[in-house]
């Protein structure tokens, strides 16, 4: 087997990200009738445009002549630079359902609201995006979703391979939903590919890599999973933000910016004659579109009458980055429609009745400096055949660096979102905000900390200032967890019973932090992260100190005392979950014992006999069983370990980020790179394999 020796690296230019709103006023100086839409007279004058200012002004449905006059005008002013510019609920938290389940399912933030990963699994049937696959015949890179079968006995037999893509993406993603398997491919939203020099038949036989700003969606029938078959292959403009699917309907949010390569670089009146010539341009030329790759037609994915802009846009204001929210029925994918936006976007956060789009931006007036770091959010509900605008608010500060998404939740109508920046008065300064819908403005209600509590979320170092950071953040109901890290993990428990006063109810210093929270019950919370100590604080480490992946088991049944109930440390390792939960997979076993997995990747030492010490790496898929009587407990059941193939020495680095592992009754199947090692649950460490 041919392995690619592409390696990735990602080169991430953080800069604020541009929500648009208001630029300037709404007179105009130009005689130009309709400028920046093509009007019947070539305007004979430039005005002075200026790009659409971030801020959280509202939107308004714009006509189509708005709409074209306002993009153009974008694209005008920044023509010459680089297209691509970086821009730095009904249900609650998942918690075991009931009922017992049989099997697990991919580890999601708002129940009924699923999330893509790279495996899914409906009992019967195993599917698993293949990280890498290629025909060394054609040289022709082909992208695949491998199906398994479960078998009565428990073990897996390899049913049937679907080629998704001929073409190069760095994600693959899949969704499953009644018989129909949807796969999202796309690359990732910030970052450059290198392709290193590789040996001369490597090269032959290699597909060379090209990177493009689009992503696709591959839809598959496996109602019977052996006779699977694509039966829609649609590929987007832009680039793919997340995506979601609540029952029969596919979320895409994707943003696309606009270009134009038709300004001349030579010639008399350069900014006039390409003023007229972006003028002048079609419409349509500008905007996004979709491509049916079955069929080969085209067409746009938004229309400019239907799409969302500043409020207080004049003329002369401009941006050229559109944000799409695109519904696919999986059941019917024609029936495919899209709400747009003009304003980029940096993440999402989704409940079962509305998406929120959030990103940066500076807040230049009517706020102190501390203040001017602004996180901006559009609230849009989800109809069942549309997506409508609702209401705009904004924060100060912004929202990490990890597992965004986490910072917020949506719980009786009160949108809750915890922020983060620096002040020179405090340092680090986290706040947790509430706010609610009023009309068309999502207006703060409450805050914390505040006048009246001020205590703040992290640690008060001799300083005077809060040098710790936030590392996780979980809502579950009417209660909040946040960790911050600097030296120790202070776990924090908010009590937000009363949305008009938030409070900080009780805190828990233990070393290490935990990076991924996850509720087990109302009593009992699961802390995955990392057992860590400052040798420049501490001194050097002890032979027996344990440094690694950590797992913790808390008791927050006593909100104002949270307690340590057991840890598990892994020297030497990480766990994918602190940095994408999607890894963690848990299933209740009775009403008193809940199962959970969660991958490890170790580089441990071991000496030789020449006194040489050679490192090693380990991969492993760990069990731990949480009890949750009056005494609870957590338990580390063993680790289901792959077998190393036979040349080891130079097969590739496997990457532990992309380990999954799924429960079925009391069988555990531990997925690593493409295959599978199955073993009992009370054994984990006895593996069949791989499959």
């Amino acid at each position: 087997m041919l392995y690619s020796t592409q390696q990735k690296f990602c080169a991430v230019a953080l800069t604020l990200a541009l929500l648009s709103a208001c630029g300037g006023g709404s007179d105009s100086n130009t005689s130009t009738p309709d400028p920046g839409n093509g009007g019947t007279q070539p305007p004979d004058k430039v005005p002075d445009l200026s790009t659409g200012e971030a801020s959280a002004k509202k939107l308004r449905k714009a006509n189509a002549s708005d709409f074209s006059t306002y993009l153009k005008n974008g694209v005008y002013l920044v023509q010459g630079t680089t297209a691509y510019q970086d821009s730095g609920e009904v249900a609650d938290s998942p918690v075991a359902d009931a009922a017992t389940p049989e099997y697990s399912s991919t580890n999601v933030q708002e129940q009924a609201v699923d999330e893509s990963d790279r495996i899914k699994y409906d009992g019967a049937h195993l599917y698993i995006a293949n990280t890498a696959d290629f025909q060394t015949a054609e040289g022709e890179h082909k992208q695949s979703v491998r199906i398994l079968k479960r078998e009565e006995s428990g073990e897996l037999e390899s049913l049937n391979t679907l080629v998704t893509s001929t073409d190069y993406y760095a994600r693959q993603q899949l969704y499953l939903q009644e018989g129909s398997l949807a796969v999202v491919l796309s690359n990732d939203k910030f970052g450059f590919f290198i392709e290193p020099a590789v040996a001369s038949d490597v090269v032959d036989t290699s597909m060379p890599y090209s990177y493009s700003r689009d992503f696709a969606v591959t839809l598959a029938d496996v109602k019977d999973p052996s006779q699977g078959n694509i039966t829609h292959q649609l590929r987007f403009d832009g680039e793919l933000i997340d995506s979601r699917v609540i029952g029969d309907s596919l979320y895409l949010i994707s943003e696309f910016a606009a270009s134009f390569d038709g300004f001349e670089q030579d010639g008399e009146d350069l900014e006039l004659a390409n003023y007229q010539k972006i003028t002048e341009t079609d419409i349509a030329e500008l905007l996004p579109k979709v491509t049916d790759l079955k069929t080969g037609t085209e067409r746009p994915l938004v229309d400019p009458a239907t799409c969302y802009m500043p409020d207080e846009a004049s003329e002369l204001n401009g941006y050229h980055r559109i944000t799409s929210v695109t519904r696919v029925s999986l059941s019917d994918p024609g029936s495919l429609t899209t709400t747009c936006i003009a304003s980029r976007t940096e993440g999402i956060y989704m409940s079962q009745n509305n998406v929120y789009l959030y990103g940066y931006y500076y807040e230049s007036e009517e706020v102190t400096f501390n203040d001017s770091i602004q996180t901006v959010i559009h609230q849009f509900n989800l109809a069942e055949d549309a997506v409508n605008y609702a209401a705009s608010g904004k924060v100060a500060g912004r929202l990490g660096s990890s597992n965004r998404n986490l910072r917020f939740s949506e719980h009786e109508g009160v949108l809750r979102v915890v922020t983060s920046r620096f002040t020179e008065e405090i340092g680090r300064l986290h706040r947790l905000y509430l706010l609610e819908n009023t009309g068309d403005d999502l207006t703060v209600i409450s805050q914390l900390p505040n006048e009246t509590r001020t205590t703040p979320i992290g640690k008060v170092s001799e300083n005077g200032l809060v040098e710790e950071d936030i590392y996780a953040v979980r809502f579950f109901g009417d209660k909040a967890y946040i960790v911050t890290f600097r030296q120790i993990d202070p776990l924090y428990v908010l009590d937000l019973a009363n949305k008009n006063d938030p409070k900080i109810t009780g805190a828990l210093e233990i070393p290490g932090y935990s990076s991924y929270l996850h509720p087990v019950s109302e009593d009992l919370l699961i802390g995955i992260g990392q057992n860590v100590q400052d040798w420049f604080l501490d001194g050097p480490l002890e032979v027996d100190d344990e440094v690694g992946a950590k797992v913790s088991l808390f008791d927050v049944s006593d909100i104002s005392a949270p307690s340590l109930v057991d840890e598990k440390v892994f020297n030497g390792g990480f766990s994918p979950v602190e940095f994408d939960y999607h890894a963690f997979s848990y299933l209740k076993h009775s009403d008193q014992v809940f199962r959970m997995t969660l991958p490890v990747e170790s580089w441990l030492t071991e000496n030789e006999s020449d006194n040489t010490v050679n490192w090693y790496k380990r991969n492993e898929l760990a069990a731990f069983e949480v009890h949750t009587g009056e005494t609870p407990k957590l338990q580390y059941m063993g680790s289901s370990v792959p077998q190393q193939q036979p040349d080891v020495e130079v097969s590739p680095y496997i990457w532990a980020g992309d380990d999954r592992g799924v429960l079925h009754g009391d069988h555990l199947y531990y997925v690593h790179g493409n295959f599978v090692w199955s073993s009992l649950w009370q054994t984990p460490q006895t593996t069949t394999g791989p499959f």
